[in-house]
């Protein structure tokens, strides 16, 4: 099949299980929205070499496809957002990748032995080098002093960045 033909065979299955979808958000059923999204997540992954996730945004919903850093998962991912049929964007916001301060990120968590930080007890500091067009981060968190695994904070900071700066970034 070809990726337009795969893209097609999403979002037919995706209208097929939409309205149980919804229901499950809206009632905030979560048993019954991981079965309505298992099989969808199979098919996604297949075609695409992504997972997505939704959410119950304000007057929306929402669906975000999740690619991570792989550039040719983000093409297909953004195929098939360019590809949603109109009936399902009346309802949905459909996004290729994580977008830069998504909820995900604002509501985002880490625990660090008895305290939970969020996006806002992190400071990056970053440094811009012109010539290679590039740029360094260093992330700050009180929480860190608490972690000896230096392996972990960069995990854990490489995690945090991408949630607050979008996959694409």
């Amino acid at each position: 099949m070809s990726v337009y033909e795969n893209a097609q065979n999403f979002w037919e299955h995706f209208s097929s299980r939409q309205p149980e979808i919804e229901q499950a958000l809206t009632s905030r059923d979560y048993p019954g929205l991981v079965r309505a999204l298992e099989p969808l997540q199979e098919i996604a992954m297949n075609l695409t070499g992504c997972g997505f996730f939704v959410e119950d945004a304000a007057d929306q919903f929402e669906m975000t496809f999740d690619p991570g850093p792989n550039k040719t998962s983000q093409y297909l991912a953004r195929y098939f957002t360019d590809l949603c049929p109109a009936e399902i964007l009346k309802k949905w916001i459909v996004n290729p990748v994580l977008m830069p301060l998504s909820q995900k990120a604002v509501e985002a968590q880490v625990q660090i032995r008895d305290h939970v930080y969020t996006l806002m007890d992190f400071h990056v500091f970053y440094t811009v080098d012109q010539k290679a067009q590039t740029f360094q981060t260093r992330v700050y968190c009180p929480g860190y002093s608490l972690i000896d695994n230096e392996e972990n904070k960069k995990e854990m900071s490489m995690y945090l960045l991408e949630l607050a700066i979008g996959q694409t970034l």
